[in-house]
């Protein structure tokens, strides 16, 4: 049977392209980095944020590592409470001393509307977000991270 030339160049053709969708198809899967939660060392937190005494609804809390900036966050609920997210996936919070930011305007997914209130104006004093005093110690698992903020900001 003689070599026939073409029918090997359309055979290796072929061949070649099932291994690049392959290629494609199985890099198309990937997810990307993936987190090691375990190494993170998270621990579960959260709290109730009020304000004069009033539970405080959609605000978000922003627990900030001081030394890094980076940070975990949770929304509060219609009775001011709130659970920390180490991201979209993980809830939870690395150990070590946080800077606490409370804001109800201008937040993570600005361009989600239930991310702000009172038309996109801050309604805390700067004390408790742009320029925070508050601090917490995170040890271990808590949801005793509470909050009652004074309207005036002392």
């Amino acid at each position: 049977m003689p070599f026939n030339v073409a029918l090997h160049a359309a055979q290796l053709n072929s061949w070649t392209t099932v291994v690049m969708t392959a290629l494609a198809l199985l890099a198309g899967c990937s997810t990307g980095p993936t987190m090691n939660y375990a190494k993170a060392g998270l621990v579960k937190a959260g709290g109730v944020v009020t304000l004069g005494g009033t539970p405080l609804a959609n605000a978000l809390v922003i627990f900030e590592n001081p030394e890094n900036g980076t940070f975990s966050h949770g929304r509060t609920d219609g009775a001011g409470r709130y659970t920390l997210m180490f991201d979209s996936v993980q809830p939870g919070v690395t150990k070590g001393r946080k800077t606490v930011r409370i804001k109800t305007a201008g937040a993570i997914g600005e361009d989600d509307p239930d991310a702000r209130s009172a038309g996109g104006k801050e309604r805390l004093p700067a004390c408790y977000n742009s320029e925070s005093t508050l601090t917490v110690d995170v040890t271990g698992p808590s949801d005793g991270f509470n909050f009652d903020l004074n309207p005036a900001g002392t």
